[in-house]
């Protein structure tokens, strides 16, 4: 047998014969929000079951925070702990409990299912059989023991267990594996009842861990002193744990993307459905770094106030060639940019409940976790209740009433005007149809991904033709053709770019407050259709520092108020717009150079790397030039 452990962050394997000082159906790694539901689960099934946790009580960042007020024990609950732990009120159900409430109740909950549970313990190694995970040392109170088990469930969060497994895990993004990071900061208290709030931070990725404490730490500050002054609202509390937004994804037998989302049909076999926005926090905008989907989505289409729907198959909890082991939380089977829409408490105490679902039929069968059969999965799933169907099956806003999706010639004259937030239109549902461009970009980007060619030639087709006579809103149409990748854009998109904002004779790159402009898209579009002739003035943007290109992007101080009330993109700043139009065009301009080399412009760009670039962002005054190196470091031919 092996034992997998992990020093100074490299996992190796040891060769042993363990003795087992205790024996389990399930091990539970991790009671966050998805592993204290799936460890409660379990145990509610009959299974015995050993939860594990590094901290003092389950329930993670919910009820580790200090939240001390009376809460009411929940009636005839069997399975899920599900939103009464999150949304309940003093005032509902019954049997007074005294505090931290939502760990009080998960606590009494675990009594009650004979769940053990192991407090301050860490995991320092992970047993395998063959390819088989068997069992897992621990360690409290400087104490190590091994305990076998039937099934391990790695509900870390950051991959801990798995890693040690010898699973493969992926980390952020594919460029840079940078990753989006975000801290839950406070609860208050208003007449409503109690609501849980968030302070989020961006930060350098390359910047060290007390550069990352202090940023939490000055988030927090700030946000408490906002809320402690806000009239009828009592800050209940600052999060003792801090909240990682992203770790690691677990490779699992089947990963889902943002683009299977988006454009795939739901699964077969789904564990659960949901719906979610794409919730990136990043450094101040920096899509230029995130893939192709995440840039349509948020930069070309401008869909920040929208939601898609998810549907998440088994496979997704199953790490890909290791056996007896199970991957509930927000590790799980999907990339980066999915897993930032999908993780939140809702979807990861659904990973939890599945997990422990799966868990019962292959302890009581006596089967592999991938050969459980569907049909008996998914009678537990339903009587849980996480397999009802999404409450939207396409696009949409993120709150209220359904949108109308355009038809084709909705969002044709959609375009033939200037485009503003998105979002915005939607509280004044009678300014028109030509506020829901950015709907209208969706339309076109979706019908291109689901068309059969030749009905995507002719919509393309039509939306030539309109460029062709559009006057000002031609740009709008070259973006539109852009999303369907038909390079028939390549003019009008690099005039854009070589005339920004007024100085375009044509008024293709109009300014319009909260919205990206059209040369931040048409820069992002060259570098994936533009032909040799856009090297030029994408290789002067990037020499001079895009100081030119954006010197009339700077809102002026006396409308940053304002330009940020309702969904502005940037805050205003010039470094801002500048490290936006900088980066999009180092990409594009090292994807052009592949397609068309050129020796001394390559040499050149090495040279011009060298200066420093400074970004500030609120408070925070950090240099960005490793980030816009790395551009060229790993891109040039």
């Amino acid at each position: 047998m092996q034992l997998g452990i992990m020093e100074n962050g490299t996992v190796r394997f040891l060769e042993t014969e363990p003795v087992f000082s205790a024996s389990y159906d399930t091990i539970v790694i991790g009671l966050g929000t998805a592993g204290a539901e799936a460890a409660l689960t379990t145990a509610a099934f009959g299974l015995r079951t050993l939860g594990i946790e590094q901290q003092t009580a389950m329930g993670g960042q919910s009820t580790l925070g200090g939240v001390h007020f009376q809460a009411k024990r929940p009636q005839n609950r069997k399975f899920i702990p599900s939103e009464v732990l999150n949304n309940h009120h003093p005032d509902s159900g019954a049997g007074l409990l005294d505090i931290p409430a939502w760990s009080s109740l998960m606590e009494q909950e675990a009594d009650e299912a004979g769940l053990d549970v192991s407090y301050e313990t860490i995991i320092t190694g992970v047993y395998r059989n063959g390819n088989i995970v068997t069992g897992v040392r621990i360690c409290r109170n400087g104490h190590s023991r091994d305990i076998a088990a039937k099934v391990v469930m790695d509900c870390t969060g950051n991959c801990t267990v798995s890693r040690m497994a010898g699973c493969q895990v992926q980390i952020g993004r594919d460029f840079d594996h940078g990753q989006a990071a975000i801290s839950k900061v406070y609860v208050f208290q208003t007449p409503s009842g109690y609501r849980p709030s968030y302070g989020f931070f961006r930060e350098n990725p390359s910047g060290s861990a007390i550069d990352y404490s202090s940023a939490v730490l000055g988030t927090a500050a700030y946000t408490l002193g906002m809320y402690r002054n806000r009239k009828r609202s009592r800050v209940l509390m600052t999060a003792s744990i801090l909240g990682a937004r992203e770790e690691g994804h677990v490779v699992t037998e089947r990963t889902v993307s943002l683009h299977d989302c988006l454009f795939a049909p739901p699964t077969e076999h789904p564990l659960f459905h949901t719906y979610t926005p794409l919730d990136l926090c990043l450094v101040d905008e920096d899509w230029a770094f995130e893939n192709r989907d995440v840039q349509n989505w948020k930069v070309l289409c401008g869909l920040h106030n929208f939601a898609y729907p998810s549907s998440l198959p088994y496979e997704t909890i199953l790490p890909a060639g290791i056996g007896g082991l199970l991957v509930p939380s927000k590790h799980f089977g999907v990339t980066h940019a999915a897993g930032n829409g999908i993780r939140m408490i809702r979807e990861m105490k659904k990973t939890g409940y599945a997990a422990a679902c799966a868990a019962k039929l292959a302890v009581e069968g006596d089967l592999p976790l991938n050969r459980i059969p569907y049909d008996q999965l998914r009678s537990l799933l339903d009587k849980g209740g996480i397999t009802k169907p999404a409450k939207r099956k396409t696009v949409n806003f993120c709150w209220g009433g359904t949108i109308r999706q355009p038809s084709w010639n909705e969002a044709v004259g959609a375009l033939k005007h200037d485009i503003v937030p998105a979002g915005s239109w939607i509280h004044k549902p009678k300014t028109g149809i030509g506020e829901k461009a950015a709907f209208a970009f969706f339309t076109f980007w979706e019908q291109s991904e689901r068309l059969p060619a030749a009905r995507k030639k002719q919509l393309a087709d039509r939306l030539f033709r309109e460029m062709q006579s559009a006057g000002r809103y031609t740009g709008n149409f070259a973006i539109a053709l852009g999303l369907m990748d038909d390079p028939r854009c390549n003019d009008v998109l690099r005039n854009i770019v070589e005339h920004p904002g007024e100085s375009n004779p044509n008024g293709w790159d109009p300014l319009i407050r909260g919205a990206y402009p059209n040369r931040i898209k048409a820069l992002c579009l060259l570098g994936r259709l533009g032909g040799q002739d856009s090297i030029p003035a994408i290789r002067d943007i990037v020499f001079d520092y895009a100081d030119s290109f954006t010197e009339d992007l700077t809102i002026p101080p006396a409308e940053r108020g304002k330009a940020m009330t309702g969904y502005q993109m940037f805050n205003g700043s010039q470094e801002q717009y500048q490290f936006a139009a900088l980066s999009f065009a180092l990409f594009s301009l090292t994807d052009l150079l592949k397609r068309y080399p050129d020796g001394s412009l390559s040499d050149a760009l090495r040279a011009w790397n060298r200066k420093p670039f400074r970004l500030i962002a609120g408070k925070r005054n950090f240099d960005c030039a490793p980030m816009l190196r790395e551009i060229i470091t790993k891109r040039l031919p």
